[in-house]
């Protein structure tokens, strides 16, 4: 018996891998066994196939020369080994925004827990950070400043190249978390002038299981493991060469065309709300006022709880998300909605589609289709 696939809408959190890296990872497994450290041919043709990934990868990402791609097994970990080998102790705070992703905000208050002073940077109820709360951080000795360049829930596009400098200007190094960003928008590492940028493959159609930090030239980290020299001796390990070439070729794939596949995606992203608005006119776009990458949006339904909506649209055949993919299953309200200052009445309805450039509008008209449907239903008005 066939089963019937859902309206993906939580591209978010995982991006459906394309045929063609999947037939690749095929092909390029079948080659034999894989470790790049290994010196005789097999070895050999593995390490091939690793740097041609790496030096593909920063070419797409337009990187500045001396730039170090360092394989990770996803975002989460480069965004630990970025906030954590970077920092040193007594060297200063450590500023991080509150709408970061989990595998930003935990590993910050663990620092803070090792008596790193860490400050939280505040947003506007746009979703973009306040950038004159950040120049009254700076004040103090810091020594990075850490902002993800789009948020995982509502989209929200930050000023990546101002805080860049900003950092600078008072010493300290920035990081960017661009797991939502690489594969959505052209991403330019040498405009950026970040000191750090963390990549999740899984985000634009790698298998689930690499991801990269990407450091410019000349900056220091220490690594959070030991037990071989590989990536630079920052992050031990065999590395995953043909995971590696998935990464890169569905990264490719994502950049074709970027320009047009956005603009289709912002259209499709638009009519949706739009539709969302007309039939539920309480209802609320997050951060619809300042812009967003395409492919995200987070509505609120006043008066509908979101985990009973998650669950009716998951057996309406909609899936979805309350947030952030990490933060699953959690009851407590969104972190970013909540230092967005949302009330309640919107933090306990708001729900994330988001999809991707295969998302027709004939998917996303019968999934708003339903939408409005458990959204009446759970009012009570069918």
């Amino acid at each position: 018996m066939s089963v019937q696939l859902p309206i993906y809408l939580d591209y978010n959190a995982t991006a459906p891998v394309p045929p063609q890296v999947a037939e690749a990872l095929r092909q390029w497994l079948a080659l034999g066994p894989l470790n790049p450290s290994s010196q005789h041919v097999l070895g050999r043709q593995a390490r091939r196939l690793l740097e041609n990934a790496r030096e593909g990868m920063l070419a797409l990402l337009d990187a500045e020369p001396g730039t170090r791609l360092v394989l990770t097994s996803g975002g989460t970990e480069a965004n630990n080994l970025a906030l954590c080998g970077l920092v040193q102790p007594d060297a200063g705070q450590v500023i991080v925004s509150r709408i970061e992703h989990p595998s930003l905000t935990q590993p910050a208050r663990w620092l803070q827990q090792q008596g790193v002073p860490v400050a939280w940077l505040r947003c506007h109820g746009t979703g973009v950070v306040d950038l004159d709360h950040l120049e009254q951080l700076l004040q103090q000795p810091t020594q990075l400043v850490s902002v993800l360049a789009a948020n995982n829930e509502t989209g929200a596009v930050q000023p990546v190249e101002q805080l860049a400098h900003m950092a600078h200007q008072a010493g300290a190094r920035f990081h960017t978390d661009a797991a939502q960003w690489a594969g959505k928008l052209p991403l330019s590492l040498a405009a950026w002038q970040a000191d750090a940028v963390s990549l999740a493959g899984h985000k634009f159609g790698a298998p689930v299981g690499i991801g990269a930090l990407l450091l410019r030239q000349g900056v220091p980290l220490r690594p959070l493991l030991r037990g071989g020299p590989q990536e630079f001796e920052l992050r031990p390990g065999t590395e995953p060469a043909a995971l590696a070439a998935a990464m890169h070729l569905a990264l490719e794939l994502a950049c074709q065309n970027l320009d047009q596949k956005a603009r289709r995606m912002k259209q499709l992203r638009n009519r949706f709300e739009q539709t969302l608005l007309e039939a539920v006119p309480e209802a609320h776009v997050h951060a619809h006022e300042v812009p967003r990458v395409p492919q995200t949006t987070s509505i609120a339904f006043p008066g509908v709880d979101r985990q009973r909506l998650l669950v009716r649209l998951d057996l309406a055949g909609v899936a979805c998300s309350t947030g952030s993919a990490c933060a699953s299953g959690s009851s407590e309200p969104s972190p970013t909605l909540q230092a967005m200052g949302c009330p309640p009445e919107l933090l306990e309805s708001s729900v994330r589609f988001s999809f991707g450039p295969e998302t027709t509008w004939e998917q996303l008209s019968e999934a708003a289709g339903r939408i409005v449907q458990a959204v009446s239903a759970l009012r009570g008005k069918t």
